[in-house]
């Protein structure tokens, strides 16, 4: 893997042991889901965040530094190899697969065959020292020996990213068995291989016990069947272009494989029901997330459990745009490197991912060549009573209405004025989010 010279036999490879040691919690557990929410591909993940870092303030940008920096260097192998030039090696665990990547170039690999190299690599280094009366030597044989003992508490900080004092208020209470219950974990799991972990990871801190009233339906949710959602999961095209692009075409192809005409609404509700999902509807008041969507909760099947208290999925229609959004998610996402077990519609979700099933979502329940039709002859007077029209019979909200009409070909002959009235209409209820 690292061409370092002739002096690769003499090696100690102690840095190596300790790196492996230290960080090997957060190898484990944590699901390749970056600090930063950028999402794609760990290859180009500093490269991206960079060129997101431009339009950033300078304490902002700072703050995103450290947290990828230290989230890089935690899952960099050549860290480990301070003493010579080596090439980076990340690895990133996604549920039952992992990428490996150096050099530009990814490996899609299942998770048990990288962890068995790892724990092969150590072995093999921990022979090569166990001789050595060096003390350094001795503690880093000793750490890599003890790696599977961290608490449990500090297993699920390093899934969640969450602190011990905001993983309490969650569990209500800072006992192992409390801690467990609030994820779904059984006792004696090497892993925190849980969905509900992922999710908190993209909720974040800030609320515990109002994420907490998410989870409870999750784990209460009895058995499921996903059959008929893996079927049409198995339909699904392959998806090119931008994460927009990518949203639009999906929408347009579960639109015509449905027979649905651009005029017709789509029934998001009934067509979830039909894959097998269940729909849970739960206040969270408070909590900066509009839904949680689980593709497998032990025997559980595929689960959305909608906030209806959140930013964006109050009121019918904005439940009807959330419903959609995690439709998206459950067609084209979950099993992948970026979502292999949930997802959660907040703001440390992957940005791409979230881009694509935003456009996914408003394009299922409005087609822009009905937006662009019924546009056609409005004038600048009819611009709020046409989107309150199309709103209300596509059960869509105004800004997801007036944004279709923006980003449709009528946009090319509407005039500035419709244009610009568009825009802060579009504008003015995104900031309500569920108008």
């Amino acid at each position: 893997m690292w061409p370092i010279g002739k002096s690769d036999e003499t090696w100690p490879w102690v840095e190596l042991l300790e790196h492996l040691a230290r960080c090997w919690s957060y190898l484990v557990n944590e699901m390749g889901l970056d600090p930063i929410g950028l999402g794609g591909s760990p290859a180009t993940l500093w490269q991206r965040a960079s060129e997101r870092w431009h339009s950033m303030s300078g304490a902002q940008r700072e703050h995103e530094e450290d947290l990828l920096q230290g989230y890089l260097r935690t899952h960099d192998l050549a860290e480990g190899l301070r003493g010579t030039v080596a090439p980076s090696v990340y690895i990133f665990r996604h549920g039952d697969q992992s990428t490996v990547t150096c050099d530009r170039a990814e490996a899609r690999l299942p998770w048990l065959e990288v962890h068995d190299a790892l724990v092969r690599l150590g072995n093999s280094i921990c022979e090569r020292l166990t001789d050595l009366k060096d003390p350094r030597a001795k503690e880093a044989v000793a750490s890599w020996k003890r790696r599977d003992r961290a608490s449990r508490l500090a297993q699920v900080e390093a899934a969640t990213g969450w602190s011990a004092a905001s993983l309490k208020r969650l569990a209500g209470g800072g006992s192992t068995p409390r801690i467990e219950r609030a994820f779904g974990l059984q006792s004696g799991e090497e892993s925190i291989a849980s969905p509900l972990a992922w999710a908190a990871r993209m909720v974040g801190p800030r609320n515990p016990k109002a994420l907490r009233a998410l989870f409870a339906p999750l784990l209460a949710s009895p058995a499921g069947d996903a059959s008929a959602l893996e079927a049409w999961r198995k339909k699904c095209p392959p998806l090119s272009g931008e994460p927009f692009e990518q949203g639009y075409e999906l929408a347009k192809w579960l639109r015509d494989t449905s027979t649905l005409g651009p005029q017709q609404p789509f029934e998001i509700d009934g067509f979830l029901a039909a894959l097998g999902v269940r729909v849970i509807d739960e206040p969270a008041p408070g909590l900066a997330a509009d839904a949680i969507c689980v593709w497998k909760l032990d025997r559980t099947g595929p689960v959305v459990v909608v906030n209806s208290r959140g930013p964006h999925a109050q009121g019918h229609r904005g439940r009807r745009a959330t419903l959609c959004h995690e439709l998206c998610h459950l067609l084209v996402d979950f099993g992948g490197r970026v979502l292999p077990m949930a997802e959660a519609k907040a703001a440390g979700a992957p940005a791409s991912l979230e881009a694509r099933c935003n456009a996914f979502a408003a394009e299922l329940l409005i087609p822009r060549e009905a937006a662009s039709e019924y546009f056609r002859d409005v004038t600048l007077a009819g611009v709020e009573p046409a989107v309150e029209y199309l709103a209300q019979h596509y059960r869509a909200s105004r800004a997801i209405v007036a944004w279709q009409v923006l980003n449709s070909d009528a946009r090319t002959r509407l005039g500035t004025g419709l244009t610009q009235r568009l825009g802060q209409m579009a504008r003015r209820y995104s900031h309500l989010g569920f108008a």
